[in-house]
């Protein structure tokens, strides 16, 4: 009987049925890396101008962007031996500062899961947007809310750096 249920659902063997929940899994922790990364880019304060204090910011992100940031922390945490539990999360903004330089502020610095020993860190870099028709829509958004928004880049850089060394 249960063979003939493996067949009609195209599942011969036991291998493919393994597979299959396998496959699910990773689904579901790069669904849930990607939730992460979006609440800790909507809890995630800045000083900016005009302000002396921590404020609020909006991200605006282009499509698809948090997907790929998740799918490259998750390809980063597969041979970690906690997986993404045992990540400690970085993202950062990087900005012009001038016409030359550059520079990188913290936004948030989270663990994923708060009761697994961090294993390695993984720093993400988002870049803001500043030559485009995109770089002027922070100001309309800020005439329609109280808070700054800033148009990220489709552009990122993820670097990880392990906390411990095998023996």
């Amino acid at each position: 009987m249960l063979t003939d249920i493996l067949n009609s659902t195209g599942l011969e063997h036991f291998s493919d049925v393994d597979s299959s929940c396998e496959e699910a899994e990773d689904f579901l922790e790069k669904r849930q890396i990607e939730a992460y990364l979006e609440k800790s880019l909507r809890n995630s304060t800045l000083i900016t101008s005009g302000n002396k204090s921590p404020a609020h910011v909006e991200f605006l992100l282009p499509l698809g962007l948090l997907n790929n940031v998740a799918e490259t922390i998750w390809l980063n945490s597969n041979n970690e031996p906690c997986g993404a539990r045992g990540c400690l999360l970085y993202l950062h903004l990087e900005e012009k500062a001038s016409k030359t330089q550059t520079k990188s502020r913290l936004l948030a610095k989270v663990p994923f899961d708060r009761y697994t020993v961090a294993t390695f860190e993984i720093h993400v870099t988002f870049r803001a947007e500043e030559s485009s028709w995109t770089s002027k829509l922070p100001h309309f958004f800020r005439s329609l809310s109280n808070n700054d928004a800033i148009v990220l880049r489709q552009e990122y850089q993820v670097q990880k750096k392990r906390l411990f060394r095998n023996s």
